[in-house]
């Protein structure tokens, strides 16, 4: 559902406001918007028991997640936020690095255990961490909406 009204705010936005902030919260949106997607994909995988297949293919798969999210980083830094757009754009910083330093090493460490109790623990870390994620992820939408009504951006 979340990822439902954030698309809807990227792409239906009616601009009323000056083409540079629809521009920016066009791509702002769109770095953040893929970012969840991972997330889930990940999470989903580790549910379905994907993270317990071949080590080696896992442990990249593991890595990739904070790498995406570096990359997702840098694309944001060309991003020059407006005084309205500012509190948006460090919401979705923080998001990024929830990711980076807090959820992606829990999945390395899940895929390096080879203990199956501590492989427990790290899955209830995870969903922890992935809860804390979607809390993150509601916040930033939230801002995202004064952002809208500060600069006369509207999603329909």
């Amino acid at each position: 559902m979340k990822k439902y009204v954030l698309m809807m705010m990227l792409f239906t936005a009616l601009v009323s406001c000056s083409k540079k902030e629809f521009a920016y919260n066009e791509k702002m949106s769109y770095l953040f918007l893929n970012c969840m997607e991972k997330v889930d994909e990940n999470y989903e995988r580790l549910n379905s028991g994907s993270y317990d297949g071949d080590k080696e293919t896992e442990l990249k798969n593991a890595k990739r997640i904070a790498t995406y999210t570096s990359e997702m980083r840098t694309e944001s830094k060309d991003l020059v936020p407006s005084e309205d757009a500012k509190p948006f754009h460090d919401e979705v910083l923080k998001y990024f690095d929830m990711i980076e330093k807090e959820y992606a090493p829990l999945f390395v460490s899940y895929v390096e255990a080879t203990d199956a109790n501590t492989k427990i623990a790290l899955k209830a870390q995870i969903t922890a961490k992935f809860k804390d994620l979607e809390q993150q992820a509601t916040t930033t939408q939230d801002v995202q909406k004064v952002y809208f009504e500060k600069v006369g951006l509207t999603a329909k």
